[in-house]
């Protein structure tokens, strides 16, 4: 068996015509074109096997193949990337070789087609060198390449002589006040108050730390209660005031451990703070550390 190869393609004008007249006419449907790739000759087995892409067009029915004036038999199993069909007897030479893809309709969509040369019979060598063409037209000036990359620093320069001194500005106006940073009150418990007097949202009598706050307005943002002295098995319960009212920063003491909370609450300029600490359900007494800190 002897598979002779012809790479060079014939200029493709059908093609390029069928590409125009999508861009120009947009009513056009879009047509797959075929492209032959390689063209395999069997003359031992009377075979030639063409490969390629669509090569059936967009259509789902076999193309017309023909090799200069004859139109070949397609064998079964054509796809659309490669065709096998019988090779009728030729002379040696190199033939036009043309897949036609077909219409929905059945008809050749001769808009549409592919040409390819084979040569049949043995390759005669290489002819001479042609003579060189004329030399082409100066193609237009490409784009504009992207902006390189920023050059490196360069030294620095010697410092100049100091300038004469100008004259002195006025006093600018004064700024606004900034926000107070974080801060700590801290106080000591002892005792305990009635538990009976803390359901009635005021102070009790016997609380027995109260002071004021500071001269701006803060929001506190954790209060803690460390138990120093004894917790009575049932624990013990810690309430802050505000000016004579219950606020949301209370916790329950189970151990010596202590508790704390952390809603963030906001205070007023010279506030009276107060903490209670009220047994729940004995007469054990405590002796807390009371930690308030706010921004």
């Amino acid at each position: 068996m002897s598979n002779y190869r012809l790479r060079a393609p014939i200029p493709r004008f059908a093609t390029a015509i069928a590409a125009a007249a999508f861009l120009l006419t947009a009513t056009v449907a879009w047509a797959a074109t075929p492209s032959i790739s390689d063209v395999l000759v069997d003359n031992a087995n009377s075979k030639i096997t063409i490969q390629g892409v669509n090569l059936f067009g967009s259509s789902s029915l076999a193309p017309k193949v023909t090799l200069g004036t004859a139109v070949l038999v397609l064998q079964s199993g054509a796809l659309k990337t490669s065709i096998m069909a019988t090779l009728p007897a030729l002379a040696p030479g190199t033939y036009n070789l043309t897949v036609t893809p077909k219409k929905s309709n059945g008809d050749d969509d001769d808009s549409n087609l592919e040409n390819f040369q084979v040569a049949i019979g043995p390759i005669g060598p290489q002819g001479p060198m042609g003579l060189q063409g004329p030399i082409g037209a100066t193609g237009p000036a490409g784009p504009v390449g992207p902006t390189g990359n920023t050059g490196a620093t360069g030294p620095t320069g010697n410092t100049g002589p100091q300038g004469v001194q100008g004259i002195k500005g006025d006093t600018g106006a004064t700024g606004p006040q900034g926000t107070s940073g974080p801060g700590f009150l801290t106080g000591h418990v002892s005792g305990f108050a009635p538990a009976a007097a803390v359901p009635a949202f005021s102070i009790p009598a016997a609380a027995p730390v109260a002071t004021l706050s500071p001269a701006y307005a803060i929001t506190a943002t954790r209060i803690t209660f460390i138990p120093t002295g004894t917790v009575g098995s049932t624990g013990m319960n810690a309430y802050f005031f505000i000016n004579g009212a219950l606020t949301s920063l209370a916790c329950h003491i189970f151990d010596g451990t202590g508790c704390s909370n952390t809603t963030a609450t906001a205070i007023p300029p010279r506030s009276q703070m107060a903490v209670a600490i009220a047994n729940c359900c004995d007469a054990s007494p405590g002796d807390m550390l009371v930690t308030l800190e706010f921004q």
